[in-house]
């Protein structure tokens, strides 16, 4: 005997059902390696302590990641050592510039220079096979025109680089400014709060870039995270990937996490500063007058 789907249920599904928001998808990307102000520790032993503390994490919670170098570090030899600390630990090394200088205030010229020089440190620093095609902008800044951004495109586009966009920001640079001094005080009650303040701080930004994601595209988009190798991830990032994971996030890969749609969205908005590319997409659209849940 046939099992007869009540005419509510029907009529619910054909009225008021939603397509599911698909899984909840996070890919990790670590800026400033090896180490963030690698001149701030008293040698190369406490920054070891900093990456193998990061790779450890990656790897306890299988979170593939891409790590974006600074050039000029990379020339230091102490400094250039511990990139085979990322990369025997599977993850890839990727371009984020020679010096760490805004493309806001670059002339075209010493931009070109930026990418390329970075990108000819690091192919003699990284293993080939583990060196990634993507270009990260120091401070998310991509020039202050579309014009700029065109021309920074097309540069990458000519040395086979893509740049590699956020969509979830954290600020946590500024957190661990103020850890770093907690700790050069020994004040370790200080530095303990700061700590689950960041910690806070950071589920309360991924639950914000979440939210906007899905009121932009109606279902759950694929995010990109961007942290920075520092004291404050050396101690919290297992803790962060950690709550990621038990709000539903899955891991992934910088170049799966393009796949997604929203990458490839036409963004004509840019602002005086680099901010998540949902942002810039949202500002698109109201500009357009055309922002509105899809």
């Amino acid at each position: 005997m046939k099992r007869l789907v009540p005419l509510c249920t029907l009529l619910l599904c054909v009225f008021g059902c939603s397509k599911s928001p698909g899984p909840r998808l996070i890919a990790i990307t670590i800026d400033d390696a090896p180490v963030t102000k690698p001149l701030s520790y008293s040698d190369n032993w406490e920054r070891t302590v900093v990456t193998d503390s990061l790779t450890r994490a990656l790897v306890r919670h299988a979170a593939p990641a891409t790590v974006f170098a600074i050039g000029s570090d990379l020339e230091n030899p102490d400094l250039a050592t511990l990139v085979r600390n990322w990369t025997d630990a599977g993850f890839l090394m990727a371009n984020h510039s020679m010096s760490h200088r805004s493309f806001n205030q670059l002339t075209r010229e010493a931009g070109v220079l930026e990418i390329g020089q970075a990108q000819a440190v690091l192919s003699r620093v990284a293993p080939v096979d583990h060196r990634s095609r993507y270009f990260r902008f120091p401070f998310l800044e991509e020039g202050v025109s579309l014009n700029d951004r065109a021309f920074w495109y097309g540069v990458l586009d000519s040395m086979a680089l893509e740049a590699a966009p956020v969509t979830i920001t954290t600020d946590d640079w500024r957190f661990d400014n103020e850890y770093a001094e907690a700790e050069a005080a020994e004040d370790w009650d200080r530095r303990y709060r700061i700590g689950q303040e960041y910690v806070a701080h950071v589920r309360e930004s991924v639950r914000h870039w979440d939210g906007l994601g899905g009121q932009l595209y109606g279902r759950n988009v694929r995010h990109i995270l961007m942290l920075h190798a520092n004291r404050i991830n050396r101690d919290y990032l297992g803790v962060i990937l950690e709550g990621l994971a038990e709000d539903g996030f899955a891991f992934i890969s910088l170049p799966a996490a393009l796949e997604d749609k929203l990458y490839a969205e036409n963004v004509t908005w840019i602002g005086p500063s680099g901010v998540s590319v949902l942002e810039s997409i949202k500002q698109s659209r109201l500009v357009a007058g055309s922002f509105a849940t899809r």
